[in-house]
């Protein structure tokens, strides 16, 4: 009986190895397109996003502040919010989980606390999509591949914003907060993400796929003694035919083949040569490995130590209802509640005319922030009053001009409280107001 050759055997064996795969497919059913890892990994990542969300808009408000503008500043951690549908899509290796994990993300953030409510899971999703369509040629993506998805999906949230809610603002100023976001994307949708996925990688808590040589196929793994030497290995081309004769002259299939061997020749010798700048091209890429983990690292540890600060020291969960804690040079400090002044709300007619946004004259009820501040007792001192939000956001109002102004009002709105600032820039109303600061 003859055996069946290499080939063969090989043959057979993949085929006898797709039907056992059939097989159990047949059994358990229809493959799904993610699998249960898949869908629970977007479901967490994305939730640890939306959760995180505020913190990266208390982050945009420092900026804010620090640069002495309404807006537009905290666009440089607009990246923030991206990073999380890069993550999943690398991790996932999908099409399709950058849009699931941008829903989800919205919808979690809008339930946790977003002043934007449902436009934000629009704007999230979005961002996810951008990174499907962005990363879609790429079956691992590489750092520049990247840092392009993550600064396109992070730039859009501008143009999206401003089809939503912008109205009279320059378009010079709108490509300048574009590029913000832009750069933003960049660094911690792209860099950053790709380190934190080679750290996740290495830590072996997931598994990537595997990158592609230049070539499109995967780099051997050694170099045969034709490499070293540059001479014929005795099964390369035209070795056999080179050998000489009986009588000492090569056959004519070794003539024929000379010129195949001096190009085997060339090889080798472009093989050494190989060999001499490998060592070198790995220890210049191990450099840049840990030059890239320090920074990973230094940029987790920032951003993990500021989100400490902001959920221990500013942030107030929008569960706990409708209040505010007075506080700073008072006599009294107390927790406002709305229930508490029913009888002193009064009605104003206010227009509020910000940079961002025009809302027409329309009636608001509440309570006058006079009222409120009258009731803790302020120090003779005190000078100004700081009236902070939720997620970071705050303005400042003159003391004395507040007294006097029985306009300037703190109404309910759902389950938070809104300042209605009559009389004064867009900027100094403000949405989800917890704390009012006497200093």
């Amino acid at each position: 009986m003859v055996s069946p050759s290499p080939r063969n055997r090989r043959a057979n064996e993949a085929k006898e190895a797709y039907g056992a795969v059939t097989s159990r497919t047949s059994v358990r059913g229809r493959d799904y397109y993610f699998s249960t890892r898949d869908l629970v990994l977007i479901a967490v990542v994305s939730a640890a996003g939306g959760v995180l969300s505020t913190y990266v808009g208390y982050l945009g408000n420092l900026l804010n502040k620090a640069f002495g503008v309404p807006f537009g500043a905290g666009q440089w951690m607009a990246g923030l919010h991206v990073f999380w549908f890069v993550l999943v899509r690398v991790a996932v290796g999908r099409t399709g989980a950058g849009t699931l994990a941008g829903v989800i993300k919205g919808v979690v953030e809008m339930f946790t606390g977003s002043t934007h409510g449902l436009p934000i899971v629009f704007i999230s999703a979005v961002e996810g999509l951008l990174v499907d369509v962005v990363l879609l040629p790429f079956r691992r993506p590489s750092l520049p591949a990247l840092c392009l998805a993550g600064g396109v999906a992070s730039a859009s949230n501008v143009l999206v914003f401003q089809a939503l809610y912008f109205s009279g603002v320059s378009w010079g100023y709108i490509a300048l907060m574009t590029l913000f976001a832009f750069g933003s994307g960049v660094v911690f949708g792209g860099y950053f993400a790709d380190g934190v996925l080679a750290i996740l990688e290495e830590a072996r808590i997931i598994r990537l796929k595997a990158k592609s040589s230049a070539a499109g196929m995967p780099p051997s793994r050694t170099q045969g003694p034709a490499a070293s030497t540059g001479a014929p290995e005795a099964n390369a081309p035209g070795a056999a035919a080179m050998a000489p004769t009986a009588s000492g002259a090569p056959t004519a299939a070794g003539a024929a083949a000379g010129t195949g061997a001096e190009a085997w020749g060339a090889a080798g010798t472009r093989a050494r040569a190989r060999a001499e700048v490998e060592p070198i091209a790995r220890r210049s890429s191990r450099r840049s490995s840990k030059t890239r983990l320090a920074l990973t690292l230094l940029m987790s540890l920032a951003l993990a130590g500021g989100a400490v600060y902001y959920y221990v020291e500013v942030f107030e969960p929008f569960w706990t209802g409708p209040t505010c804690s007075v506080e700073g040079k008072v006599a009294n400090p107390y927790v406002y509640r709305p229930a508490d002044f029913e009888n002193e709300a009064v009605t104003v007619m206010a227009e509020l005319k910000g940079q961002v946004t025009y809302v027409p004259p329309t009636e608001y009820t509440g309570v006058p922030l006079a009222r409120i501040i009258e009731k803790a007792r302020p120090d003779v001192s005190a000078a100004r009053v700081r009236v902070l939000a939720s997620d970071g956001y705050e303005a400042e109002f003159g003391l004395d001009d507040i007294m006097k102004n029985r306009a300037v009002i703190l109404v309910r709105d759902a389950e938070n409280l809104r300042l209605i600032a009559t009389g004064y820039e867009g900027g100094c109303w403000v949405r989800m107001v917890t704390r009012l600061v006497v200093e």
